[in-house]
């Protein structure tokens, strides 16, 4: 299993300007996980909408050999007039998995009750942050993607979705953007920096933040 990025560019809408990504290339295998760290406006979610197929590079290519996540806590299939219930049997349709199964895992572990079966738009935030985190992590994958956030909610249910992101990185791979030298912290085996496009990795996290922070 791998995801791989092989001289991926792309442009700039305006092209008297720097590309957004320039030229980048990596290989990460099942089971290591990336984190990148960057500041606003460097390339981060352009990064992660490549990885999971959302943008197509100008140049180069990516390639994807095993499951990938759907984006950890912005599932695309969010409707605000749809249920949690709806939105969760229409995410397992779109990744062939058991819709009861997955029903379960959301119910019991977001602990969102009744609001289940109640429209999105109706979702305090806690609400909606438990839920959609919960059905993030509920679906099977051999790499999770993230762009900015591993999890949420309030305590006590952002203890419980820390533990769920490690279990899952301990089962899979993250590939995952941040400004938080926490997180690269907590869940990268490999920590780079995207600065102006380009992106760098270190020998260890620890001198991936060290560059982030200089």
């Amino acid at each position: 299993m791998k995801l791989k990025f092989e001289r991926v560019t792309l442009r700039n809408v305006d092209r008297k300007k720097p590309a957004v990504i320039n030229s980048i290339s990596f290989s990460q295998p099942s089971g290591v996980s990336i984190g990148i760290l960057g500041q606003r406006g460097s390339g981060k979610s352009v990064l992660i909408e490549l990885a999971i197929g959302s943008l197509q590079p100008d140049v180069g290519r990516v390639l994807r050999q095993g499951r990938v996540s759907m984006l950890i806590g912005k599932p695309a299939t969010l409707h605000p007039k749809f249920t949690g219930e709806e939105i969760t049997k229409l995410t397992a349709g779109l990744f062939a998995v058991d819709e009861d199964k997955l029903c379960r895992f959301v119910t019991e572990v977001s602990e969102i009750g009744d609001a289940f079966r109640k429209p999105l738009q109706l979702y305090n935030a806690s609400l909606r942050s438990r839920f959609v985190f919960t059905l993030s992590y509920g679906i099977p994958a051999d790499f999770y993607l993230a762009d900015g956030a591993l999890f949420g909610g309030d305590e006590p249910f952002r203890s419980r979705c820390i533990e769920l992101a490690k279990q899952r990185k301990s089962e899979a791979a993250f590939l995952f953007t941040t400004r938080s030298p926490r997180d690269i912290r907590l869940f990268a085996d490999v920590g780079g920096v995207l600065k102006n496009g380009r992106l760098t990795f270190y020998p260890d996290v620890e001198s991936a933040i060290a560059a982030f922070e200089a």
